[in-house]
């Protein structure tokens, strides 16, 4: 049984998911997109909340969660599977790709059906239309002006290994990353694709060893799951270098929840799923 909520609200739930669901999305609305992998093509769908049934003198989880999600069409997706969308800051706009084509290069559509980029794989794209993005390789990152002009970003060190997150900022965009020798670092990189080193995110909190990836958040800091056993956990971690906090724990759950507490007591248990943000 699935369910959506902050990290810092956990008792505040939406449900209403089904399985087979992945690449969750927060567009700047407030709505909830995902990839529904069920269909032998896949789908882009709008989440729509579902109510508890009261059933029987008890409140059950909505039997078919998925049936009142409404699909998001994506005609250049009509005979093969959306693999990957992406939603853009402030306007909420959306383009997606069916993948590679035979050609090779991965082409994002638009919903209106114009080609967003077919060079590079974006990775974040900000209210003012730039799009961060790279080449074949992670390393190979550009800024995409609005006519779609590829500036290449300079700044960054050789030696990064490979990139945490990156999401839509004013000026710009952040970019986490992280190298073997230099930590994990957050840079501002700038619509001319100026890379800004902003600073390091420093440790884990004593007794939540250190997980891997994580998201940002609009002000840079870094959320990354963490196992503290036998609950999961998750760590928010500013980029001046301070130790990170713990800021959600299953631990925190009161008594018994959920179906246990046949739903009159909500508590949005991870057990390893997903965290995702806006643009």
């Amino acid at each position: 049984m699935e369910a959506f909520s902050s990290i810092l609200t956990p008792t505040q739930v939406q449900v209403g998911l089904g399985c087979d669901t992945s690449n969750y999305r927060l567009a700047p609305n407030g709505l909830i997109y995902y990839i529904y992998l069920k269909p032998a093509i896949t789908q882009l769908k709008l989440f729509v909340p579902d109510s508890f049934k009261y059933e029987l003198g008890a409140l059950t989880y909505p039997s078919d969660p998925i049936k009142n999600d409404i699909v998001v069409p994506t005609p250049k997706c009509s005979t093969s599977s959306v693999t990957d969308y992406l939603i853009q800051a402030g306007t909420g706009s959306i383009a997606y790709t069916c993948g590679p084509s035979k050609d090779g290069p991965i082409e994002y559509h638009t919903l209106q059906g114009a080609v967003l980029t077919s060079s590079y794989i974006p990775a974040a794209w900000n209210a003012d239309d730039f799009i961060l993005a790279h080449g074949k390789f992670h390393t190979d990152m550009v800024v995409l002006s609005p006519d779609r002009t590829a500036i290449q970003v300079t700044g960054l060190p050789k030696s990064w290994t490979y990139p945490i997150d990156a999401r839509a900022h004013p000026t710009g965009f952040w970019f986490a990353t992280f190298d073997y020798v230099l930590g994990e670092q957050l840079w501002h990189i700038d619509n001319q694709g100026v890379a800004t080193l902003k600073g390091k995110y420093g440790d884990f909190p004593s007794g939540a060893p250190a997980g891997a990836a994580g998201i940002l958040d609009s002000e840079g800091a870094l959320y990354t799951w963490s196992l503290m056993s036998p609950y999961d956990a998750i760590v928010k971690r500013p980029f001046d270098g301070s130790t990170g906090t713990v800021v959600y724990t299953e631990a925190s759950a009161q008594g018994v929840v959920n179906r246990d507490s046949k739903f009159t007591r909500l508590f949005n248990l991870m057990h390893s799923s997903k965290i995702f943000r806006g643009p």
